[in-house]
C-alpha cells in the first residue's frame, strides 16, 4: 500500500512539474515588448525555422511531440508540426517577428519533449506484490 500511494504522489508531483515552466498572462504582459521579440529579419526567420524542424524531427522520431495552445493556431490546442506550419505560413506573409516567435516556441517545446521521452524510456506499469 506504501509503494502504491508513494507512485502516485511521484506521478501527481512529475504532472505538477510539467506546468511549472510556463509564463502566465501578467507575467508575459509585464515583459518589454523588446524582451519578447527577437530582431525580426527573414535570415533570422529562416535559421529559426530550420532550428525547430531539426528539433521537431527528433522529437517526432521519439515519439513525444506535444500539443500546444498558441494564438497562431485560433487559440486551440494543436500539435508541434501543425505550429511549425503556421511559422512558415507567417513567414511568407512576411511576418519573420511572428515566425521566429513560433518557431523559437516549437523548438524549445520540442526539446522538453525529447527529454521527457529520455527519461520515462524506462518507465512502465507497477503491480505491487
Amino acid at each position: 500500500m506504501n509503494k502504491v500511494f508513494v507512485a502516485l504522489t511521484a506521478t501527481a508531483l512529475l504532472g505538477l512539474a510539467g506546468c511549472a515552466g510556463m509564463e502566465s498572462k501578467e507575467e508575459m504582459k509585464s515583459m518589454p515588448k523588446a524582451a519578447m521579440a527577437p530582431k525580426a529579419d527573414t535570415a533570422s526567420a529562416d535559421k529559426a525555422i530550420a532550428m525547430a524542424e531539426k528539433e521537431l524531427a527528433a522529437v517526432k522520431k521519439a515519439g513525444h511531440e506535444w500539443q500546444l495552445i498558441d494564438k497562431a493556431t485560433g487559440g486551440s490546442s494543436a500539435p508541434l508540426s501543425k505550429l511549425l506550419d503556421a511559422g512558415k505560413k507567417a513567414r511568407a506573409n512576411g511576418d519573420s517577428a511572428e515566425a521566429i516567435r513560433i518557431a523559437n516556441r516549437v523548438a524549445g517545446h520540442a526539446k522538453l519533449g525529447q527529454q521527457q521521452a529520455q527519461e520515462q524510456e524506462k518507465a512502465g506499469p507497477y503491480y505491487p506484490k
